[in-house]
């Protein structure tokens, strides 16, 4: 992903999360976490979380978005989604945009601006669902959304 230089590379492996960063061996997790060096907004710094899932051979597409999209909504505490979009990543492939807000454990009103598709590596035998979500609060989001459509559209597995 092609992120601009006052963004930074953060250390992904948060265990206070339950999430291990993936690793050589392809296992679930986050992959990469940046950041704004500066907040947009008092209280909070944009921020961009990508996450991948190993995925069952037989898993079409189509599910894992459902089931990806329900976990969003049961995993974020009141969490309302504006709109869910088709999407293509870099690579082609069919995607799903979510788009939402909700409001942190600090009382910040953040939006959220969500990729996911499906990557299969290797002749197939890897399929792999990736997330990138793009977080800013909701007062800079009529600006900041854009720049994380822009953003998106950078984005490769490799």
């Amino acid at each position: 992903m092609t992120a601009p230089s006052s963004w930074q590379v953060v250390d992904a492996d948060f265990p206070d999360l339950g999430v291990a960063p993936v690793n050589a061996s392809n296992e679930d997790g986050i992959d990469l976490v940046c950041t704004a060096s500066e907040p947009s907004a008092p209280g909070f710094v944009d921020s961009c979380v990508i996450t991948t899932v190993r995925l069952p051979e037989d898993m079409p597409e189509e599910e894992w978005f459902r089931t990806s999209t329900a976990q969003v909504m049961e995993t974020i505490a009141g969490v309302r989604m504006i709109d869910l979009l088709g999407w293509r990543s870099r690579s082609g492939s069919a995607g799903l945009l979510r788009l939402g807000v909700y409001i942190d454990t600090s009382d910040h009103s953040l939006t959220f601006y969500q990729c996911s598709w499906v990557e299969t590596h290797r002749y197939g035998r890897l399929r792999r669902g990736v997330t990138a979500t793009f977080t800013c609060p909701t007062s800079t989001s009529p600006v900041t959304v854009p720049f994380f459509s822009t953003m998106s559209e950078t984005l490769e597995v490799h």
